[in-house]
């Protein structure tokens, strides 16, 4: 899947999902129980991924480097590859 397709997200968006989610079919599996950790291959920009979800950070992984790292409960994530940027 792509990398926006399997980013958990929370917010404006929720009620969007909401519907979606009751008209599809899941594409990857749920955050899993708190203290656990979510792994899964993705794509963005012709690019392949690893997004790694704890209940402590998000993080990218680009042939085995880390590209983006957020901390939860910090304000700004790291980011370590231009390509990732949508600005």
């Amino acid at each position: 899947p792509e990398l926006r397709d399997i980013l958990h997200v929370a917010g404006w968006a929720d009620k969007a999902f909401r519907y979606l989610a009751g008209v599809a079919g899941p594409i990857a599996e749920p955050l899993p129980a708190s203290g656990e950790t979510f792994d899964a291959m993705c794509a963005f920009r012709g690019r392949v991924l690893r997004l790694v979800e704890s209940p402590a950070e998000l993080r990218l992984e680009h042939a085995g480097r880390t590209v983006y790292r957020w901390h939860k409960g910090q304000d700004w994530a790291w980011m370590g590859a231009a390509w990732l940027d949508l600005r």
